[in-house]
């Protein structure tokens, strides 16, 4: 009976977290559904973040005028947006093209780094304009940020929890890159500034756009860096670089070495970086475009997987295989590497007549309003386990006309015949193909200019934001709720920059509710295993933020499927580049555990949330009537005992009276 009471006092309390976002999911399973949330009509959204710090996602959304952005704050209890008083405007001859939302100061709360360029694009270098955030509203900073020539994105170049930013500068005319490095030198200090840019000249010509990413390859923990180079004639991609991330030791040496170099296929366009395979390790997804007016030569997608040596699992203990233990990441690293030769075991083609039969669409590069890369969209919609991917397409033989540009969610299943060579099945690779059921609120849209996962609640699998343009070319946007798969598990890891070592101070005008936690870390590396329904052990990996530059629009959290399995996360090991790894054991899934690294003195701290599934209340309930049952055999059997021990008792009394006679 006590152990059934306190039963019904945990489903009461979970009962109770799950109403605090009402309607969270559409009614009908396995559906998308467009859903208004209190965003804007009008405007894209730009990027995503913690505003207040309160683990919500937050939006940054630009005005149809295209130089004013605006922040829009998650309630929980409306689970709707509603506009802060925060606000970061250009002048009206500036056009806004990213920002980012992120601690650079490393003051506990989230500024806002604007990049914007003249409206009249008689030039394309671009401005950096910093707003520092309170958690009520931004205002410009008086730090002088030299321009750019095209998006920077922050990096931890000193391994101190402090962000510097990476990128071209202005007056470079070959595009060595260059590092704007932040001026804060200590994990504890509040930052002013970042210094004059010196450049990295160790590293060659960048392209430009380049869609670069920080991720761990080698295994270490360490986030290294994906540069995609150019050629000395022009600024367009032809290989991408891996610099392993080493220990920093001098701020005018670049504490990367390089660890590889691959050449690209001609035509190649947006790249990102994502364990495609399931393995542990980070893969290459990009794609290409050949000649970039028709596509007439290739037009395709190219997985390039990590090669490197495997974990060990149950079903596939290969020889030399690495066993999973408590600690996941190798301080020393792996070596690693990948192949550039097309249709190999590790290097699998999808053209795009196999992706989408019977169209003849290519993928998007850019936004044909305003001439802006666009990005790859990485997440897991079904919660499988495995990463899928979103991408834009455009008309093939009118690649500018918006409105047949569409969005399409492409599904990672595993390698099969008809779909791969002999070589990648037996490799126990994995491809995409075009997700059909219940997608029809993503595949009906037109006008499509990005698309990008979006974690709406921080619970269930994660739906989807689209920006687009409507039929008048006014830029809008679509919300994508999902309940595609109510009864997977997932797992959320978050990790913070450390600057609130407790919770930070609260909101001046925020209610109770609002307990602020801190601000995402930009490049942190987190590794884990479970073991999944088969009895396999499964390793998985991922970057915070590992790409923030031409609208990436990712999220500030990691969002991982663990599938059906009901086990617990084994080990879950994250790291920063500049300090040690931390792990934890045996996490309930369906879990958002928040990572705070050490600041100043102090030591890792890490702060478990669970989040309760929709199915939790039935498996109560048929746990509760399972011990209720319980508790009446039970009860029977006792009272059984009880009678027979009285019948035993009355025999022996009888028999003592029959011998005294």
């Amino acid at each position: 009976m006590a152990s059934l009471l306190a039963l019904l006092i945990l489903l009461r309390s979970v009962h109770c977290e799950w109403d605090e976002i009402p309607e969270l999911l559409p009614n009908e399973e396995g559906s998308l559904v467009s859903v208004p949330l209190g965003l804007p009509e009008a405007g894209h959204v730009l990027a995503f973040g913690h505003f207040t710090a309160d683990r919500r996602l937050d939006c940054l959304v630009l005005g149809q005028m295209g130089n004013q952005l605006s922040v829009y704050i998650m309630k929980p209890s409306d689970g709707l947006y509603y506009k802060s008083l925060a606000t970061a405007v250009v002048p009206q001859d500036e056009v806004i093209i990213g920002a980012i939302m992120s601690d650079f100061d490393h003051d506990g709360w989230a500024d806002v780094l604007v990049m914007h360029r003249p409206r009249s694009r008689t030039s394309k270098n671009t401005k950096l304009t910093l707003f520092l955030g309170d958690g009520e509203s931004l205002r410009q900073a008086n730090w002088d940020i030299a321009p750019a020539r095209d998006e920077v994105f922050p990096v931890d170049f000193m391994g101190n929890l402090q962000l510097s930013l990476f990128g071209v500068t202005q007056n470079s005319k070959d595009a060595t890159p260059s590092l704007w490095q932040n001026s804060a030198l200590r994990r504890d200090e509040v930052s002013k500034g970042f210094m004059e840019p010196f450049p990295l000249a160790t590293i060659d010509k960048l392209a430009i756009p380049g869609w670069h990413a920080q991720t761990d390859f080698n295994g270490d923990g360490r986030a290294d860096l994906l540069l995609m180079m150019s050629e000395e004639k022009t600024t367009l991609p032809i290989a991408f670089e891996i610099w392993q991330r080493e220990t920093y030791k001098d701020e005018k040496v670049a504490p990367y070495t390089m660890a590889g170099r691959y050449v690209l296929p001609r035509g190649t366009g947006p790249l990102t970086v994502t364990d495609v395979d399931g393995d542990g390790h980070a893969d290459v997804v990009f794609v290409v475009c050949d000649p970039p007016t028709t596509c007439a030569d290739e037009n395709s997608l190219h997985i390039m997987f990590n090669i490197q040596r495997r974990f060990c699992s149950r079903h596939h203990a290969e020889e030399g295989c690495k066993t999973p233990d408590e600690h996941l990441f190798n301080p020393n690293g792996e070596s690693f590497k990948f192949d550039s030769a097309a249709g190999t075991a590790d290097h699998i083609v999808l053209t795009a007549k196999t992706l989408f039969p019977g169209e003849d669409v290519r993928f998007s590069f850019e936004d044909p309003s305003n001439n802006l890369p666009v990005s790859l969209s990485v997440g897991d919609f079904d919660l499988d386990s495995y990463p899928d991917l979103a991408v834009v397409l455009a008309d093939r033989s009118n690649p500018t006309q918006k409105d047949k540009h569409r969005a399409a969610i492409l599904h990672n299943m595993p390698c099969v015949e008809g779909m791969c060579t002999a070589a990648q099945i037996t490799a126990r690779r994995r491809t995409f193909v075009e997700a059909l059921k219940g997608m029809e609120a993503v595949r009906t849209l037109r006008g499509v200019s990005s698309i990008a996962f979006a974690d709406w609640y921080s619970m269930g699998a994660p739906g989807f934001l689209v920006n687009l343009y409507d039929s008048a070319g006014k830029t809008t946007h679509r919300s994508i709720k999902n309940a595609i798969s109510r009864d997977a598990f997932s797992l959320r890891t978050e990790t913070l920059n450390g600057v609130c070592p407790a919770p930070c101070k609260a909101i001046k005008t925020g209610s109770a509710s609002e307990r602020p936690v801190g601000v995402n870390y930009v490049g942190a590396s987190c590794r884990f295993s479970f073991v999944d329904p088969d009895g396999a052990t499964q390793i998985r990996s991922g970057t915070q933020l590992s790409q923030t530059a031409h609208r990436a629009l990712q999220s500030s959290t990691l969002l991982f499927g663990l599938g059906r399995t009901s086990n617990f996360v084994q080990t879950l090991e994250v790291a920063t580049p500049g300090l040690d790894s931390y792990a934890k054991n045996n996490i309930f899934p369906n879990s958002e555990i928040m990572f705070v690294p050490p600041h100043a003195d102090a030591g890792w701290r890490a702060e478990l949330q669970i989040n309760p599934g929709e199915y939790l209340i039935f498996v109560g309930i048929s746990v509760a009537v399972a011990l209720v049952v319980l508790a009446i055999i039970t009860a029977i059997f006792k009272w059984q005992e009880r009678r027979e021990d009285e019948i035993e008792r009355r025999k022996a009394t009888h028999l003592i009276n029959f011998d005294a006679l």
